[in-house]
């Protein structure tokens, strides 16, 4: 159930957003928002679904440790 909220929800920001965004917009803002959209539909459909993805705040965790040496 939750999966079909999230596709109808993107499908609405695609009617609505996206298409009067085409065209009034440059290729570069278009090619933008089109990556973060898929990247931000992919990681919320595989939260549907149980699968867990990695976390940025391990990676920022692990970074801030080497830099100080903790």
């Amino acid at each position: 159930m939750l999966t079909i909220i999230v596709l109808l929800t993107y499908f609405y920001i695609f009617i609505f957003d996206f298409l009067p965004m085409k065209k009034n917009r440059s290729k570069k803002e278009i090619i933008i928002y089109s990556v973060s959209m898929i990247l931000s539909l992919t990681v919320l459909i595989l939260y549907t679904f149980g699968i867990k993805t990695s976390q940025p705040t391990d990676f920022i965790a692990k970074t801030v440790d080497a830099l100080l040496g903790i």
